[in-house]
């Protein structure tokens, strides 16, 4: 039990493997990335991982390479 909805479940951990990717595969753009983890709209895939990380997928990126 996670004490979690399954959709909040499911949108953390999809940002896990998206957080995995953003660090491991600087070639793929973030439309790509967010159609690996399963999301149809980058834009609903950024406000959901900058709800989950607090930064937008762009901007973890850019702190990685920092």
């Amino acid at each position: 039990n996670t004490n979690l909805s399954f959709t909040e479940y499911l949108n953390k951990l999809r940002s896990q493997q998206a957080i995995i990717l953003l660090s491991s595969r600087e070639d793929l753009l973030i439309a790509q990335i967010a159609e690996f983890v399963g999301y149809s709209s980058q834009h609903y895939f950024s406000r959901v991982f900058k709800n989950h990380t607090g930064v937008s997928p762009v901007e973890y990126r850019n702190e990685k390479r920092e």
